[in-house]
């Protein structure tokens, strides 16, 4: 969409935002970054963390602008939202428009409008959304019927994992005292336990993306999640016959199974904002201490990406190795597959040739599917 702007205006997206767009609004500390090497004036550096208590420096992805590549501030983040109860850029076509949401071809109607979503927080119609990239987290709401907006940004990817309750205690503070400001799961804690013939249905592995498996077991603390690429599983606890609240944190993930089916064929997983829906798959068990790692070392090329990795077995464990990006550990997952927990990186499979050796990897994540790799070269 960013070129289509280009080409029509026959400005660079960034001349035509700061022109068209933040300059009449006033949103003087924001631009779109289109060059890589700018010194941006203020800029906050970002960080990875998974325990916000370790941390490592995001490098940046470079000048990608369109979906992402905006560079603002609180200040002029209240500025844009001012720019919906007084408009100086916009209408009120153009805002309805935007309110619209998308249809399936199904029929079904989605929370998903142009360019935002929308949804009922504490009893009011909210328009949303939530941002990232690299190590940058960020969320913007309005409430439009009581002109008020939230807007949260962070430096730190630990945020992903708090974002959501800031802006909920911000929201309690700041809406009328009359109007409803309960948790949303008001259920928990209603039922606390469900008939083992019932928690039997539900055990079994559950596909979510490329390499993200949910494995939901039967222990006698009741039932256990166990999550690709994380070590420690997570007690799952009841909330109604089909619902169970992760206990690994106080963000109120949840899962639902599918309670209308007796083969429970999939399951719902709420993150956040985020429905992720996971289809039961069957896992081949294997020995994963008969796998030779050394096997799969070399220098693979992907001609899309126009970049290289290096894959590397040290101490019992493969790694897949870049010049820019942070080390990432394969996991075997499933016979001549890995699965790590970087999600570009969920899950890897490895091509063999006609003679049994390894001559190409298959790299898919979140976002992307069967990037071809080629194996260009032994290790040095």
């Amino acid at each position: 969409m960013a070129k289509i702007v280009e080409k029509v205006s026959g400005l660079s997206f960034r001349e035509y935002m700061h022109k068209h767009v933040f300059s009449p609004i006033g949103m003087h500390h924001t631009s779109v970054s289109d060059n890589p090497f700018e010194v941006i004036e203020n800029r906050a550096a970002a960080y990875f963390s998974n325990d916000n208590k370790t941390f490592s420096r995001d490098n940046g992805i470079g000048a990608v602008y369109g979906s992402k590549g905006v560079y603002t501030s609180i200040n002029d983040l209240d500025l844009w939202a001012r720019n919906f109860v007084n408009p100086k850029v916009g209408n009120k076509e153009v805002f309805t428009l935007m309110k619209t949401t998308g249809m399936l071809n199904n029929g079904e109607r989605t929370n998903y409008a142009f360019g935002q979503e929308l949804k009922t927080m504490h009893g009011q119609q909210v328009i949303f959304h939530g941002g990232g990239t690299g190590a940058y987290r960020s969320y913007f709401i309005r409430f439009p019927e009581l002109a008020l907006s939230i807007s949260v940004v962070a430096n730190n990817s630990y945020a992903t994992f708090k974002i959501l309750k800031y802006v909920d205690d911000i929201a309690k503070i700041l809406l009328p005292k009359q109007i409803q400001t309960s948790p949303v799961s008001t259920d928990i804690g209603k039922i606390t336990s469900v008939a083992p013939a019932i928690l039997a249905q539900y055990i079994g592995d559950y596909q979510l993306q490329p390499g993200l498996v949910f494995s939901v077991e039967q222990t006698e603390n009741g039932l256990q999640l166990k999550i690709t690429g994380q070590p420690n599983s997570i007690k799952l606890k009841t909330i109604s016959e089909g619902k169970f609240m992760l206990t690994d944190s106080d963000n109120g993930y949840y899962m639902l199974f599918d309670t209308h089916s007796e083969k429970n064929d999939f399951i719902r997983y709420y993150q956040g904002d985020f429905e992720y829906i996971g289809k039961r798959v069957n896992l081949v068990e294997f020995n994963k201490q008969t796998i030779d790692l050394t096997k799969y070392e070399g220098v693979y090329y992907s001609a899309e990406l126009n970049t290289v990795y290096k894959i590397e077995s040290k101490n019992n464990q493969l790694n897949a190795l870049h010049a820019r990006n942070l080390p990432i550990l394969l996991e075997p997952f499933q016979p001549e597959l890995f699965a790590s927990s970087t999600p570009f990186f969920q899950e890897v499979k490895f091509i063999k040739d006609e003679h049994n050796g390894v001559q190409g990897m298959l790299v898919s994540g979140s976002k992307n599917l069967d990037v071809e790799f080629e194996k260009v070269c032994e290790l040095p």
